[in-house]
């Protein structure tokens, strides 16, 4: 479902451009998107004065003709929650009475009374009654409403007075974080976007593609705070690899790139991989297992292996100027994942350290060569 609005120009102040918005509610899989991404660049190509956006609660994507190409900006509303108070709302509502009763029951929800009731006994139960006027809990099924609310308020404001889109968010009391370029160098909704140039794609030449970001893929490795899950009669390396192989297997969707390929084989327990493991573990102790396993297991993938997916992500991370530099971080991950990514196993890679830091603004942790 997209919900479509189209502002009309106010005599006080002419807008830059024209406003268009649709909040995406269900288009967001890497089938729906990229044909979704593709109708609007091709909307904003033939109507040049045009500005385009979509926005799905607190992630912005928009675009418009600088007179060559098409660019993309991508927003993400900072601290979001501890917007979703009474003012707020009340401003909001302002905005958008005249769309019906449907909004009005929306709003409406805000400052209801919660009812808790408890899982033991039904006949018990509290009401939690909103202090100030209309607030949104956190995590409250409403909140993606909110934000593309939000969302439309910073993206009306940018058409408006043009410029940097995160001064156009601060008019109306949002702090955002932004990226533009290409579609290749934006993310929407943990998406990554890249142009296909496969075979079975020559009827729609480039056609663009998406997959998941890595970064969020490999986010979910690494360090556990506090236990690790399972039962505690069970030894914790063993629980680690169990989970590990659970996180990877929910990757069934994914496609066959070249780190996920690698992850795959590993976590899934290929059997000819384990049984040679397990004859490794007949002959030598548990120390000497890694060592073993280093020297058996010395394939090496090179940039032979490499699909366009595996090209798409590092021209993500890395633009165009740094591929021969992506490439290599890139291919030194893999391997080194491939040769260890046990439990125990330290794995420095600049690699990683580039996506968290694009993705999350989290500073490198690897040490200098």
């Amino acid at each position: 479902m997209i919900r479509l609005f189209k502002y009309p120009k106010p005599n006080a102040h002419r807008m830059s451009k024209s406003y268009r918005t649709r909040t995406v509610i269900t288009q967001t899989s890497v089938n729906d998107l990229p044909q979704l991404i593709a109708e609007l660049e091709q909307e904003t190509e033939s109507e040049i004065d045009l500005y385009n956006q979509i926005n799905h609660g607190d992630d912005i994507l928009s675009n418009t003709f600088d007179g060559k190409r098409v660019v993309w900006l991508e927003g993400d509303i900072a601290n979001n929650d501890s917007s979703h108070l009474d003012a707020t709302f009340r401003q909001l509502y302002l905005a958008d009475r005249y769309n019906g009763e449907d909004v009005l029951d929306a709003y409406s929800q805000l400052a209801y009374p919660v009812k808790f009731m408890s899982p033991v006994d039904r006949k018990k139960f509290i009401y939690a009654r909103p202090k100030h006027g209309m607030r949104l809990p956190s995590g409250s099924p409403i909140t993606t409403f909110g934000n593309s609310n939000k969302s439309d308020e910073i993206g009306l404001a940018h058409a408006f007075y043009g410029g940097d889109f995160a001064t156009c968010a601060e008019l109306v009391g949002t702090e955002v974080t932004t990226k533009t370029g290409g579609i290749e160098d934006v993310s929407f909704l943990s998406k990554i976007f890249f142009r296909s140039t496969e075979e079975e794609s020559c009827e729609q030449p480039h056609k663009l593609r998406a997959i998941l970001d890595l970064a969020s893929v490999l986010r979910k490795f690494g360090h556990i705070v506090g236990d690790a899950p399972g039962r505690s009669k069970v030894p914790v390396c063993d629980r680690i690899v169990k989970a590990t192989q659970e996180v990877v297997a929910g990757y069934i969707g994914e496609p066959d790139y070249l780190l996920m390929r690698v992850l795959r084989s590993k976590f899934n327990k290929d059997p000819v991989r384990t049984a040679l493991e397990k004859g490794i573990k007949t002959i030598f102790n548990s120390d000497k297992i890694s060592i073993i396993r280093r020297l058996v297991c010395n394939d090496r993938y090179t940039e032979k292996d490499l699909n366009e997916i595996d090209y798409g992500i590092i021209r993500h991370y890395y633009g165009k100027s740094e591929l021969d530099i992506g490439s290599a971080e890139y291919l030194r991950c893999v391997n080194d994942t491939y040769r260890s990514a046990d439990y125990g196993d330290v794995i420095t890679s600049r690699f990683v350290d580039r996506t968290m830091a694009m993705r999350y603004g989290m500073s490198p942790c690897t040490c200098e060569e």
